[in-house]
């Protein structure tokens, strides 16, 4: 009954902004990955997290606002994320880009997170991992997976699995 949460959640945004949190924004974008729904859920990042894109270029802007969404993701240059978004929908922001073949807008971001401290926000960097290998970027992936393995908290056999199996494919 996953769709009927999904129009719900929808519904929800749509009538009542004002009233949304960070928390409701992230359990969305949570169901809208599980259902891959990618597109859906980098919009509503944009729309209510004020996520933004640039190619820098703003003759190149009015050009981009005439292709196909997987080509605007391809042509832009630039994520613009707030400071104070939380770093759940932050994580969740990068395998969006992920999954749509747009890694390249979040270098920042996954940046950031690999310079995080792993016992700290290693959930959030084996969220990050599962999208990185399920999309083939082994080598960002291993950034991650060796500072789990690394770590007190995250050094566990189905860590460990991963790194080897990321090496393979590299």
């Amino acid at each position: 009954e996953f769709e009927g949460a999904e129009k719900l959640f929808d519904a929800a945004l749509s009538k009542h902004p004002e009233a949304v949190t960070p928390f409701d924004v992230n359990l969305f974008l949570e169901l809208l990955i599980l259902r891959e729904n990618y597109q859906h859920a980098l919009e509503i990042c944009c729309r209510q997290c004020e996520v933004k894109f640039s190619c820098g270029d703003e003759d190149e802007n009015t050009t981009i606002a005439s292709m196909a969404p997987e080509e605007q993701l391809a042509a832009f240059k630039e994520l613009v994320v707030p400071e104070d978004m939380p770093a759940d929908i932050k994580c969740k922001l990068v395998i969006l880009l992920a999954h749509l073949r747009a890694v390249h807008l979040a270098e920042d971001l996954i940046q950031v997170f690999s310079e995080a401290d792993a016992d700290d926000f290693g959930d959030l960097m084996l969220d990050i991992v599962e999208a990185l290998l399920k999309n083939e970027m082994y080598e960002k992936a291993l950034v991650f997976l060796e500072k789990l393995v690394n770590s007190e908290r995250y050094s566990e056999a189905a860590v460990w699995l991963q790194l080897a199996e990321c090496l393979y494919a590299l």
